[in-house]
C-alpha cells in the first residue's frame, strides 16, 4: 500500500517512476494475497512423527531382510558340512540354546554367524 501511495505521489514529479512504482505495488499487493492463500508447506509434528515411525520400520525390514540372509547363509554352511537333516537340526539346536538364554532370533542368528565367521 505504502509503494501505492509513494507510486501515485511520484507521478506528479516523473511519470515514468511513478508508473514503475505503481506496477511494483499493484505486484507486491497480488503476490502477497497470492501468499496468503495458500496453505503452509512445513512440516507438522504430526508428520514427523509419522515419518520417523516409518523410517523406524524400514530399517526393521532391512534388519529383518538381513537377518534372513544371514540364517540362510548358516543353513547352508551347516548343510555342506553335516548333511541335510543333521545341519539342519544343528542349526536350530544351537538357535534354540540362545533362545532359551534370553536372546532374541535375530540375536541368536548374528551371534552364531559371527562366531562361524572367527578365523580358526
Amino acid at each position: 500500500m505504502l509503494l501505492l501511495g509513494y507510486g501515485i505521489f511520484s507521478t506528479i514529479i516523473s511519470l515514468e517512476i511513478g508508473i514503475l512504482v505503481i506496477i511494483l505495488g499493484v505486484g507486491t499487493i497480488l503476490y502477497s494475497n497470492l501468499k496468503k492463500g495458500e496453505t503452509p508447506t512445513e512440516i507438522t509434528v504430526d508428520k514427523a512423527l509419522m515419518k520417523r515411525e516409518q523410517i523406524k520400520a524400514d530399517s526393521a525390514l532391512v534388519d529383518l531382510v538381513e537377518v534372513e540372509r544371514l540364517y540362510s547363509e548358516l543353513l547352508t554352511q551347516y548343510v555342506h558340512r553335516w548333511g541335510a537333516v543333521s545341519g539342519t537340526d544343528l542349526l536350530r539346536s544351537e538357535i534354540s540354546a540362545y533362545i532359551r538364554q534370553g536372546f532374541s532370533f535375530p540375536e541368536a542368528i548374528k551371534r552364531i554367524h559371527a562366531r562361524t565367521k572367527r578365523p580358526s
